[in-house]
């Protein structure tokens, strides 16, 4: 590798002027390329080729789709809305396998549902329809999912259903796809907690109905633990509530080990005297209240605390804002793209570990509370799913409108779809890695222009 870089160099060291040669390259890893590959006199001109952005989509699909039958419901307005982060070579797939799914249909023209029935192709794969699935396995899955989107549906900052569905497609069982209303370029960290929460809540309406979990919140796990290190290595979105909780439960446990002798709150400071006189400080400089302390805190067999946290703080037990670890590159090297270089020690590793662990409980927590708090709808949309199959996002809000009022809604009914279930459904976005375990029972779907956040 070494020599054919060095011949590439010699080639375009500039010195044969007559040669009329112009050397294009690409590469989607310009993080590991040779310096001197860079340098003015080489490739000294980048252009730098983003995904598509809503009008790039759509002038994409104009192009892929010039020729071909299309029916006067399909808008490209609506397909490029729908397909967030598709690359151009995702749309023109797009375009062949909805033409595919008409011309095996015998259409005449290409609809609206053959595009459907693409996106999902695309991203998860042609139905299994040799896979059968019993009933238990199939409530099961429809519960899962209804979780997903009902949690989705009660929090504020995530992004809005556009179809949830039990129909198995490659490894996935069942899917929940959230697409947001424009491009985005930036998460903040209320979007990222949110998006846990819905990550969680699949497994939590497992939980709450059958009072078991199955395999299929394999990938949501490892989806809620790849976002939550994230946070805290790659973005520096520390939880000032999360941290404190930490040196509380620290102090708690001091206290019961007999290693305490006095706690007191001195402004906003919790003062802790230890057995040996040595102070113990919770903040480290965190602006954050503590009050409300349970009586008797310092002897054994502890009540709760009760934490008050006032404002939005960035200053905690890890400090001000920084990242943690490194990728590893260098891949021409050996080196392993997917390992990480820690440049921090063991403590501050242990610290990260809690911190994770403290977003995702968090967020376990937050999709408990909405799916006990709205659990006639996780019911009714569950047993929806079971029936049709396919339920896209404008139909679980009726659903859940019709709950609302109990005797239903006269003026916006819910219907059957009159054609397969697929056609009622809105696209997802984008899908993830297929989880280890076999045969997940589901994965949640969701992705934005920013390819780094998933």
């Amino acid at each position: 590798r070494e020599q054919t870089l060095n011949q590439i160099l010699v080639e375009m060291d500039g010195f044969e002027t007559s040669t009329n040669i112009i050397v294009i390259a690409a590469t989607n890893r310009p993080d590991i390329l040779d310096p001197a590959l860079l340098r003015p006199g080489r490739f000294d001109r980048r252009v730098t080729m983003d995904l598509p952005d809503i009008e790039g989509r759509k002038a994409i699909l104009k192009v892929h789709a010039a020729g071909k039958p299309l029916a006067p419901e399909v808008t490209f307005d609506s397909l490029a809305k729908e397909t967030p982060g598709f690359s151009g070579a995702e749309l023109s797939n797009l375009i062949n396998e909805a033409a595919i799914m008409a011309a095996r249909g015998n259409k005449k023209q290409i609809f609206m549902d053959d595009f459907e029935e693409a996106v999902d192709r695309v991203i998860a794969g042609p139905q299994r329809k040799n896979r059968l699935i019993n009933p238990r396995e199939k409530e099961m899955t429809a519960y899962h999912e209804a979780g997903h989107a009902l949690v989705a549906w009660g929090l504020e900052f995530a992004d809005p259903v556009h179809k949830i569905s039990i129909v198995a497609r490659g490894q996935m069982g069942g899917h929940t796809s959230l697409v947001p209303e424009e491009d985005r370029y930036l998460w903040t960290k209320n979007q990222f907690e949110h998006r846990l929460a819905v990550t969680m809540g699949g497994r939590v309406a497992e939980q709450i109905i059958f009072e078991e979990v199955t395999t299929g919140a394999s990938n949501d796990l490892e989806q809620a633990t790849k976002l939550a290190q994230g946070m805290i290595k790659r973005y520096g979105m520390f939880s000032a509530k999360a941290y404190t909780e930490m040196a509380i439960s620290e102090v708690i446990h001091k206290a019961r080990n007999g290693e305490v002798s006095e706690i007191s709150v001195y402004g906003n400071d919790l003062l802790v005297k230890m057995t040996d006189d040595a102070e113990f400080r919770s903040r480290k400089e965190a602006d954050f209240q503590l009050a409300e302390f349970s009586e008797g805190l310092i002897e054994k067999g502890l009540s709760p605390v009760t934490i008050i946290i006032k404002g939005s703080h960035s200053l905690d037990g890890l400090g001000a804002p920084r990242t943690f670890g490194k990728a590893q590159e260098m891949v021409f090297l050996g080196r392993d793209l997917g390992g990480e270089e820690k440049d921090y020690g063991e403590k501050i590793g242990e610290e990260i570990d809690q911190a994770v662990s403290v977003l995702i409980n968090t967020a376990y927590e937050q999709a408990v509370e909405t799916i006990r708090t709205h659990q006639s709808k996780l019911v009714r949309l569950a047993e929806y799913l079971i029936e049709y199959e396919t339920v896209s996002g404008e139909a679980m809000n009726r659903l859940f409108n019709a709950d609302d009022e109990a005797t239903g809604d006269p003026a916006n009914p819910i219907t059957p779809p009159e054609t397969p279930p697929a056609y009622s459904a809105s696209p997802s976005a984008t899908s993830q890695p297929a989880p280890t375990v076999p045969q997940p029972a589901s994965t949640l779907t969701s992705k934005s222009t920013d390819g780094d956040v998933t």
